[in-house]
């Protein structure tokens, strides 16, 4: 057997078992991310010493990808600043205009085609004059949509459990909600 079938054997082994395992996972306190590492770590060097990656594999290119937001202080004013990052790029910032501009907007990574399919750029919110509570309130409603959309898709869902939200602001970072993390003795 060679090493591509192999492979691509693992692979469907798992999206299979997660598909099954789906519904016990949603009300389990364990999610598939942390599932996935387990099986990481266990493949990689410190288990089986099968699966051997690193930073800049490759094969990591499409999943490696991060967003960073905050606020600088320019001259006396504190600007808001949101960057997309990439393992094999530089930053790339967001919200600047070709003139120099600030923009407001939604910033999505992952799995964004349900979230693209409801926000037409005709018809987008202003988000300058949003308040802090309806920002929260549609960053929630368009991640919840997501999730329950995956649910009739013929796909594996890719977006699910709990939802936890931080506000960024000048003044700091809040956490509005977020999981309970609890460890037994």
């Amino acid at each position: 057997m060679t090493d591509l079938v192999l492979v691509f054997g693992v692979i469907a082994v798992v999206l299979t078992v997660s598909a099954l395992a789906s519904p016990l996972v949603e009300r389990a306190p364990i999610s598939f991310p942390m599932i996935f590492l387990g099986l990481g770590v266990l493949l990689g060097p410190p288990g089986l010493g099968e699966l051997r990656l690193d930073a800049h594999d490759p094969g990591l290119e499409a999943v490696a990808t991060f967003n960073l937001a905050g606020y600088r202080v320019e001259g006396r004013v504190s600007v808001p600043h949101v960057y997309a990052g990439h393992t094999r790029r530089d930053l790339t910032r967001l919200n600047r205009g070709e003139d120099g501009r600030i923009l407001f907007g939604v910033s999505r990574s992952g799995d964004t085609d349900i979230a693209n399919r409801l926000i037409h750029q005709d018809s987008l919110p202003r988000f300058d004059a949003m308040p802090l509570q309806d920002a929260v309130d549609y960053a929630v409603h368009l991640t919840r949509t997501t999730i329950d959309t995956l649910r009739f898709e013929p796909r594996h869902p890719t977006v699910g459990g709990p939802i936890d939200v931080i506000t960024v602001t000048a003044e700091g970072c809040t956490w509005i909600k977020r999981k309970r993390i609890d460890v037994d003795d």
